[in-house]
């Protein structure tokens, strides 16, 4: 249940860097105390963890924070945090002060799989679209939803903002690092993301399938954004869940982790409506 997920990358960095790993402590200070901060996507499913660890260990405090993937990264670097939740893997840029401060490129940890999930407003007619249709209208490339089979109206753009990971991922692997549409509306999390779709007839949005009940989900390439079409990687935007930490976990840290990956933590994560890892 240890299995440590890091990437190559991240190792061939640290060798550049000259990273002692030995030099960095992990976890902390208070044994009865654990900070997570980070992904707004994994809020729902960071909160319903830490309320059942708390409930299995009474003596123990975890507490957890939003703000998006950047300021979990921001906060560990800083030493704010034990865990930083995250909906993507660590940019070179975030890991080098990291690095340069512990000595250490830190470590990830598999949490859940997820999807991202394009959403309508339930009364548009459109039900699939590709990936390069999602794509042309995130960019601003289709501009009427008459376009593709839908109502004359307007494309209205909403996405989230710059220092979410599900922003970052989505930037990196739908719209292949191209400019989001002109007067694209920012929204603060999926809740809010489904909010505004339901009170814009001609909006489109982007969020994790958590929230795939809440909304209008469009099929993407033919496939639907089902728990079972994300767990057989059929489905083209899934991702994984990560928490990261500085070093080695050790204490409260490990245990909570540990915790999480083994089967009575992943039947927590699919309460949560997130797709366990085994």
């Amino acid at each position: 249940m240890k299995s440590i997920i890091q990437s190559l990358s991240l190792v061939f960095f640290c060798l550049l860097a000259g990273c002692n790993q030995s030099n960095v402590s992990s976890g902390t200070e208070n044994p009865t105390l654990l900070r997570i901060t980070g992904s707004e996507t994994m809020i729902p499913l960071t909160q319903k963890l830490a309320a059942d660890f708390m409930h299995k260990h009474p003596n123990i405090s975890v507490h957890v924070t939003g703000g998006g993937t950047g300021t979990g990264v921001k906060d560990i670097t800083n030493g704010l945090t034990d865990i930083c939740a995250a909906s993507r893997p660590l940019t070179p840029e975030e890991i080098k002060p990291i690095a340069k401060k512990y000595n250490s490129v830190g470590l990830s940890y598999q949490v859940a799989k997820d999807a991202l999930s394009i959403y309508v407003h339930p009364s548009n007619p459109v039900t699939q679209l590709t990936l390069d249709q999602v794509r042309n209208l995130f960019t601003g490339k289709i501009k009427n939803w008459k376009e593709i089979g839908g109502p004359d109206l307007d494309v209205v753009v909403f996405v989230r903002p710059p220092n979410s990971g599900t922003y970052l991922y989505f930037k990196e692997h739908v719209l292949l690092n191209e400019p989001q549409a002109e007067g694209a509306q920012i929204v603060p999390n999926s809740s809010v993301m489904i909010k505004k779709l339901s009170e814009t007839p001609q909006g489109i949005g982007y969020g994790g399938i958590f929230h795939s009940k809440e909304g209008k989900a469009i099929v993407i390439n033919g496939i639907e954004p089902s728990i079972e079409n994300v767990r057989e990687n059929r489905y083209p935007i899934t991702r994984y869940l990560y928490f990261y930490v500085v070093d080695s976990p050790k204490g409260l840290t490990e245990q909570f982790i540990n915790w999480v990956q083994s089967p009575a933590g992943q039947k927590i994560v699919q309460e949560a409506g997130f797709i366990s890892l085994w």
